[in-house]
């Protein structure tokens, strides 16, 4: 079974930057359009658009390398190994009042993990539509921001800093964890994306999982074993 690795982000988290590549030609386009193409009859959900795809980390540097991409590229894995990793931003969304963490089971319609758990919000970084080679870290406050608002229905006061990368070699994604912080628990609003979205207290964290029926991916365990909320 393939694991999920998480890499603790350091002190100086709050200067990392993405450094964005321009495209590149890619080989078997024919086969690609074709695998994109029996996706998309078999999920009329899919889209496909521009996306940037994670190259790598140099996080003594505060740099993580990326390339604008599109969707279906890595859509088409494993069948066709195309090598897109996506890159995205995960919340850690927590509440204080009580301690709760905030949980989303996956659509059948979402084309990864389809009805499984995870921590949500999540998404991929968009690729900027100005041309920009550089992303700082305000911008993807901003994109975590939006994915917190999708879910909770509105933009709610909130302190986020960025904690960790998270890899997940099943989507295959890196992801920034943002570790965000709400002062008491908003009703989660959800879109199509999400069947079920609950806070679940973090104090005996597996027992309240094992007793919800609650199947967590497994990047969003290791980030929990990582907090050590999970053995």
């Amino acid at each position: 079974m393939s694991c999920a690795t998480v890499i603790e982000l350091g002190k100086s988290a709050a200067q990392l930057r993405v450094e964005i590549d321009p495209p590149r030609a890619h080989g078997a386009e024919a086969q690609i359009d074709r695998r994109w193409s029996e996706l998309c009859a078999a999920n009329p959900r899919l889209f496909n658009g521009r996306i940037l795809a994670f190259l790598g980390a140099d996080l003594g540097a505060n740099v993580i390398r990326a390339r604008v991409d599109e969707y279906k590229r890595m859509a088409v894995q494993p069948e066709i190994d195309t090598g897109v990793i996506q890159f995205g931003v995960t919340g850690l969304l927590t509440a204080e009042k009580p301690r709760l963490v905030l949980l989303g089971k996956r659509s059948g319609q979402t084309h990864v993990h389809p009805g499984r758990w995870e921590l949500a919000p999540s998404g991929g970084v968009d690729a900027p539509d100005d041309h920009r080679r550089t992303l700082l870290i305000e911008d993807l406050h901003r994109q975590i921001a939006r994915e917190v608002a999708e879910e909770i229905g509105s933009s709610v006061p909130m302190r986020a800093r960025p904690i960790a990368l998270c890899h997940d070699p099943v989507a295959p994604s890196t992801d920034v964890i943002f570790d965000i912080a709400l002062d008491a628990p908003v009703p989660p609003a959800g879109n199509w994306e999400y069947d079920e979205l609950a806070w679940v207290p973090i104090d005996n964290l597996a027992f309240e999982l094992r007793a919800r029926n609650i199947d967590l991916i497994a990047p969003s365990r290791a980030v929990l074993q990582w907090r050590r909320w999970l053995p």
